[in-house]
């Protein structure tokens, strides 16, 4: 199982609230192929799992002061799926 660590969880979070264009970019590199991932086995298909992470995605970035970057960022991006 792949963890990112909490001091990269917290560099992406910083980099959000500073520059929204680039931390989205970090975000994504970060945490995209495993969102993904997750996101084909809900959807069944690749265009419906890129729209659902692209939309997911977005929320996460429009909502990026309430996540907790203690806690692990997947787990409640899956539920937002």
């Amino acid at each position: 199982m792949v963890t990112v660590d909490t001091t990269t969880k917290m560099e992406v979070w910083q980099e959000i609230r500073k520059n929204r264009e680039r931390g989205a970019e970090r975000l994504v590199a970060e945490y995209g192929n495993r969102l993904y991932a997750a996101a084909v086995l809900l959807c069944a298909n690749d265009h419906d799992a890129e729209e659902l992470v692209f939309r997911t995605f977005d929320q996460a970035v429009k909502k990026i002061r309430q996540f907790d970057p203690n806690r692990n960022f997947l787990p409640g991006c899956t539920r937002s799926c």
